[in-house]
């Protein structure tokens, strides 16, 4: 979508890398952003075919064809809103795609939703490690991303991809 080309000039603007876990239903519409997330160097993740955990083993792989299509090749995975069972966790790592979760959730699209009314994300408590869940399809993480950004770099942290952080080498 159009935010996410601003997510992607506000990340070369701060030298930042991100893992953008993508949507295949999605990404079959808007090619030219995913090429261009691959381009900046930034990691793609597998969220799923589309936004439910329906048959999510054959979402993965359904996505997972859909983004070597397009020259792109995922190392994790995140499920939508978090939910998973063992079973598909031990499953999804058996056959190379480790699950990822966050630590830090900025609740921006609960918010645009109207679905959050808890306070606004405290940036400033971002520490080491820290894995931030933040969305690009709305108009609150255009807003809020400078403003992580500086904190970070205030910090002297850096933005990394989710396997560089964890250390991740390619299982399969």
């Amino acid at each position: 979508t159009n935010l996410t080309w601003r997510v992607l000039e506000c990340l070369a603007a701060y030298n930042a890398k991100a893992t953008f876990f993508v949507l295949a239903n999605q990404t079959l519409q808007r090619g030219d952003v995913l090429r261009q997330i691959l381009t900046d160097g930034h990691e793609i993740g597998i969220h799923g075919y589309e936004h439910t955990l329906r048959d999510y083993y054959g979402q993965v792989r359904r996505c997972e064809e859909v983004l070597a299509d397009f020259g792109g090749k995922a190392r994790v995975v995140r499920t939508p809103r978090g939910v998973i069972k063992p079973m598909l966790t031990l499953r999804l790592w058996w056959f190379g795609f480790p699950t990822i979760l966050w630590s830090f959730d900025a609740h921006d699209s609960m918010r645009c939703e109207g679905v959050w009314n808890g306070p606004a994300p405290d940036y400033s408590r971002i520490a080491v490690g820290d894995i931030v869940l933040m969305h690009d399809d709305n108009s609150l993480r255009i807003k809020e991303l400078p403003i992580l950004l500086r904190i970070i770099e205030q910090k002297s942290l850096r933005c990394v991809t989710v396997s560089e952080l964890v250390g991740l080498r390619r299982l399969r």
